[in-house]
């Protein structure tokens, strides 16, 4: 897979996309950036350390 870098409609882009407001944030009790991945199909989140110094890294299916 290689990047573009051309603008492109959201539509068109061979990618699950998902987007949450506040609200839904809150609805869904996402409360730890570790959660995204309950929402986001594809999205692959792995986490390390505990509280402000936490690392997290995401990677989408098929492409980690």
């Amino acid at each position: 897979m290689t990047a573009r870098r051309a603008e492109e409609d959201l539509q068109s882009i061979p990618v699950a996309n998902s987007a949450v407001g506040a609200e839904g944030i809150a609805e869904l009790q996402l409360e730890a950036a570790i959660d995204v991945q309950r929402i986001a199909p594809g999205l692959i989140s792995r986490g390390t350390g505990t509280g402000p110094t936490a690392i997290v890294t995401y990677a989408l299916r098929g492409n980690a």
